[in-house]
């Protein structure tokens, strides 16, 4: 997705909070056999030129949430 501007919590129990920018990525990566495993969505913060925090969106109960009530929003829109 295109960047947009993103906020995360840096640091749970002070509430620090980092702003900078977000993407949504789909990776199709091979497995130890070389078959395609299929598409997965990552998400990627990213702050001063840097990729600060990634996370798979697709596996997991809490793939898509940031933070407290703070959740990926990968729509391109």
């Amino acid at each position: 997705t295109t960047p947009r501007k993103e906020w995360v919590i840096t640091n749970a129990n002070q509430k620090v909070v980092a702003y900078g920018y977000s993407s949504c990525v789909n990776v199709n990566s091979k497995n130890s056999y070389g078959a395609y495993t299929g598409n997965q969505t990552y998400w990627f913060f990213m702050r001063n030129g840097k990729i600060e925090r990634s996370q798979n969106t697709t596996s997991g109960s809490f793939g898509r949430m940031i933070s407290r009530n703070h959740f990926v929003n990968c729509d391109n829109g």
